[in-house]
């Protein structure tokens, strides 16, 4: 079992006093400007360039000519001999406040045996209550703020069919609330419960997706996850198929406000990836759950979503403030995706909007004056597994079409 988090990584080109480009230490190594480097951005070039330099630094920001990183016009001489260079800031931001809503199967299967003699519905339950009453669920941001608010709805709802597929699902049993004060009620619920009857997986998405979002609007500064636990595809209710099942989830996060759908698959062996591909839709991650430790692997799965940067499900992110307190506009920064699994670092595209978005990219609310960056969807989508970092100081590419 892998979980994947993401952090969100701030790289400052910082200004010396004395108005040059000064030499700093850098938590990535970055290359000093050699002859053939480019000068500063700004309509005054700000002096010439010198000559002469160390060569290319690896993993600097930009590398141009022989490696030098180009800062915004800072009115003074690019030193000889090099001495153009950066210190990079690395910050690991805390997660944001997160509301989850969690999605429990109860059909008969979660009835079935485990390899320790108990079954899956006793283990898994034992793995939420293990869940809210986490040290991490139970934590605070920065701010003060609880970081994680939960709430739990069942599927199906025991009426049987047709009735169990004319509900919305849209209520849940316990709505968001806050831990670690409702951990005790989130988890004696499930004392009057037990596993009976089929799947209707697709129309309890969906109801659960639409609470998210209507909770979502009324709280934009949470993020909005749902949190799929499943040991089955979907048996009831048509559409049935787990096709239907990812546009259900792509559908709930490619709209606004997003929502994020994360899956705990419970032995299902190799099945376990077609709820893969339904997390991935839905801009989340999957866990699998076969054996072992059972509660302490949905513990864990129930935990992902903490592992969103501060960015959370709308993968908008504050504007950092430039060398020495300054505003930055939009044309001073650079995106930059790390892929977790390769290392490999893409340069995002900037757009010039959300309409704009064709693939990659990120675009500023308001490019003279941004307070936010905000990511296309397809890049949104890669922050499940992926890193963000924001190169302040540089010429950003823009994205040509095709």
């Amino acid at each position: 079992m892998r979980i994947t988090g993401w952090s969100f990584l701030l790289a400052v080109a910082a200004l010396g006093c004395s108005g040059k480009v000064q030499t700093g230490t850098c938590g990535e190594s970055c290359g000093d400007t050699g002859a053939g480097g480019k000068e500063p951005m700004g309509n005054d070039p700000g002096g010439a360039s010198g000559s002469g330099g160390s060569g290319n630094g690896t993993g600097g920001a930009r590398n141009d000519g022989a490696g030098g990183l180009s800062l915004p016009n800072t009115g003074g001489a690019v030193g000889a001999g090099g001495g153009v260079s950066c210190t990079a800031i690395l910050t690991d931001t805390e997660p944001p406040p997160t509301d989850v809503l969690v999605l429990w199967d109860q059909s008969s299967t979660m009835g079935d045996g485990t390899p320790d003699g108990s079954t899956w519905w006793l283990t898994a339950k034992q793995g939420f209550g293990e869940f809210v009453n986490s040290p991490q669920a139970s934590s605070l941001t920065g701010a003060g703020s609880p970081i994680l608010a939960v709430g739990l709805q069942f599927f199906p709802v025991l009426r049987g069919a047709p009735s169990d597929c004319l509900d919305d699902y849209t209520t849940p049993e316990r709505d968001i609330s806050l831990l670690p004060e409702a951990a005790t009620v989130l988890t004696s619920i499930f004392d009057a419960r037990s596993p009976s009857g089929a799947r209707p997986t697709v129309l309890a998405l969906a109801g659960a997706i639409n609470h998210m979002k209507a909770r979502a609007n009324a709280h934009p500064d949470r993020a909005a996850v749902v949190s799929l636990v499943t040991n089955g595809a979907p048996t009831e209710c048509d559409p049935e198929d787990l096709a239907t099942l990812a546009l259900t989830a792509s559908a709930g996060f490619d709209t606004e406000p997003r929502v994020r759908t994360y899956v705990t698959a419970l032995n299902l062996g190799s099945a376990a990836q077609d709820f893969a591909k339904i997390a991935s839709a839905g801009g989340g991650t999957l866990v699998a759950v076969d054996g072992g430790n059972v509660a302490i692997g949905v513990r864990e799965a129930l935990l992902a979503p903490l592992s969103m940067a501060a960015a959370g499900v709308s993968c908008a992110y504050a504007i950092p403030a430039g060398p020495q307190g300054t505003a930055l506009g939009a044309e001073q920064m650079n995106l930059e995706l790390v892929d977790s699994s390769t290392g490999k670092t893409t340069t995002l595209p900037y757009v010039d909007g959300a309409a704009s978005c064709a693939g990659d990219g990120w675009y500023a609310d308001d490019p003279a004056a941004p307070t936010k960056l905000r990511l296309c969807t397809d890049s949104c989508r890669k922050m499940a597994t992926g890193s963000l970092r924001v190169v302040v100081g540089c010429a950003l590419p823009v994205q040509t079409p095709d």
